[in-house]
């Protein structure tokens, strides 16, 4: 190829370029337009504070730890959810903002709404401060919250000193305490989750002898009679020595 044929075909590329240029979206919402592609899928509202997991799907922050406190697959591919780390999405948050603005601002006030209630569900959850000797709610490896108590602070001797609460869940023994990063989501204000009745509990109590060294999970008042939503699972590390 000659210098002209060269000259020729870097003006031709450069055309193609500009011609691609000149095709692409010029913003955001010129990529999606789709509703559904910001629509949540356990609550089916679109999707408020986005956290994605490992598998790349995504759900609202509520939504997400809601869904498991009872369930440890995807709510769409079934993979391990509890083995996956978060991400939160906040560029995503805007786009759909900008998305509801844009094409469907009858619903912007109810998506507002839904991001302030969001909001006041993070404060509730946080731990306002942390004290040796304060009692807050842990979760515990089998994804069941707990009463546990700050036993002391530990300090990393890693270059990111992170600091470390030692917990110690009432009820067990001292072999059962565990050192937790202090921004783990494991930990959220005494009685946030502890308090409620609908959601998986240890009971070690059973009118059933074949089931005595068994932990109950079960998602309904201890003191009502009927057990038809409850389960069972073998969990000796959660038992009082």
């Amino acid at each position: 190829m000659n210098k002209q044929q060269k000259k020729i075909q870097k003006q031709n590329d450069k055309l193609k370029i500009e011609k691609q240029d000149n095709d692409s979206p010029q913003n955001i919402e010129d990529l999606i337009h789709d509703k559904n592609d910001f629509i949540c899928p356990i609550c089916l509202n679109y999707i408020v504070a986005a956290v994605s997991l490992k598998c790349g799907h995504t759900f609202c922050e509520i939504c997400l730890h809601e869904y498991l406190l009872y369930f440890k697959g995807c709510h769409i591919c079934n993979d391990n959810m509890r083995k996956s780390k978060f991400a939160y999405c906040y560029l995503l948050d805007q786009m759909i903002h900008e998305f509801i603005k844009s094409h469907h601002p009858e619903e912007l006030k109810t998506y507002e709404m839904a991001k302030i209630n969001n909001k006041e569900w993070r404060k509730k959850k946080q731990v306002s401060s942390i004290d040796v000797g304060q009692q807050i709610d842990v979760r515990d490896p089998n994804f069941v919250w707990n009463v546990g108590t700050i036993k002391r602070l530990k300090i990393s001797q890693e270059a990111s000193k992170i600091k470390y609460l030692v917990i110690h869940y009432e009820g067990k023994s001292d072999k059962h305490d565990e050192e937790i990063a202090e921004n783990s989501p494991r930990f959220a204000a005494l009685g946030f989750y502890t308090s409620r009745n609908d959601i998986p509990k240890y009971y070690k109590q059973t009118k059933n002898p074949f089931l005595k060294n068994l932990l109950c999970i079960e998602c309904m008042d201890p003191n009502d009679n009927q057990f038809n939503q409850q389960f069972f699972i073998e969990d000796n590390s959660s038992e009082s020595e």
